[in-house]
């Protein structure tokens, strides 16, 4: 980090950035992760904290093995558009590697204003195609270095943050304009007798008889970077004891939120939330074993901030 040393005068020991701390460690970070299509992922900044170096590391590439794909490449930008790193491969075998160890300064997009790079609260790493069969890999990025505001001084101060929520789905309303609308995925193996619907009752529902995974899934990704938690209402009924039925929320592939459908809940409106998503396909997962009937109904979904 010895750039660092250098953005305050030379034995002065004066501060440039009056009414932010220089820190170094690790503020935030994503993990990397392979992507088989065009996809954007987000990295929250903290409030009252402004990235000073970006430590980008692990693999960096995009592959097509068809000769139509004219073009693949890698952004980073932040929220406010300032370009990071943009490459671009128009020509030749259709594969792309970028060094597996590079470091960024946004702060230096804003021409080292403070004020200005106070509004950075989000970095966004994007992967496109055109054409062809699509591949990517983006590695994993931290934020190694950052002005954190002090109680006096600096930037404006900063406003409380408000209460807001998005719907991604409403009383039978899929919000096509956030979502693109939404998908079911039928258990492999059912048992018989399983349906669905995208509006019963005012309600995403699936049911029946069956063992395995059944999934509801947003068709476009969701950036989640502006919120705090995504809540889901919903209720189920059936005969499922409550070992042979899990409802809950799948992220990047990964478990994130599960919970037991008890007994003891049928027919009453019951809500999860989670916190720290990563932006991507929202992804509701229901599990059933023992040939057990289970009826799962899905009310509401939203995105929303907690307030202050």
């Amino acid at each position: 980090m010895g750039f660092c040393k250098n953005i305050l005068p030379n034995g002065s020991g004066g501060n440039p950035f009056p009414g932010y701390k220089l820190k170094t460690g690790v503020l935030c970070s994503l993990p990397q992760a392979n992507q088989s299509n065009t996809a954007r992922r987000s990295l929250a900044i903290p409030a009252n904290c402004i990235p000073i170096c970006i430590k980008c590391s692990g693999t960096w590439n995009c592959y097509s093995g068809k000769g139509e794909t004219s073009s693949l490449g890698i952004s980073i930008s932040d929220n406010n558009g300032k370009s990071l790193l943009n490459v671009n491969k128009n020509s030749g075998p259709q594969w792309m590697n970028i060094s597996n160890g590079f470091y960024l300064y946004p702060l230096g997009a804003y021409d080292n204003d403070v004020e200005a790079a106070s509004t950075i609260n989000r970095i966004d790493i994007n992967t496109w195609g055109n054409g062809g069969m699509y591949d990517a890999t983006t590695g994993k990025i931290e934020v190694t270095a950052w002005l954190e505001k002090t109680g006096a001084g600096g930037a404006k101060p900063v406003k409380p943050k408000e209460y807001k929520r998005l719907y991604l789905y409403k009383d039978g309303d899929q919000c096509t304009d956030v979502t693109g609308g939404w998908t079911f995925t039928k258990p492999a193996s059912p048992g018989g007798n399983y349906t669905s619907s995208f509006n019963k009752d005012g309600c995403l529902y699936c049911g029946g008889q069956n063992t395995g995974d059944a999934r509801f899934k947003t068709v476009n990704s969701i950036n989640m970077s502006d919120y705090d938690r995504l809540m889901i209402e919903f209720y189920h009924n059936g005969s499922a004891a409550d070992a042979n039925t899990q409802f809950g929320l799948t992220n990047g592939g990964v478990s994130v939120v599960k919970m037991a459908l008890a007994q003891s809940f049928v027919n009453k409106i019951t809500l999860m939330g989670t916190s720290d998503m990563v932006s991507d396909v929202i992804d509701l997962w229901l599990w059933t074993g023992g040939y057990s009937t289970t009826h799962l109904y899905i009310k509401r979904v939203w995105l929303e901030t907690v307030g202050e």
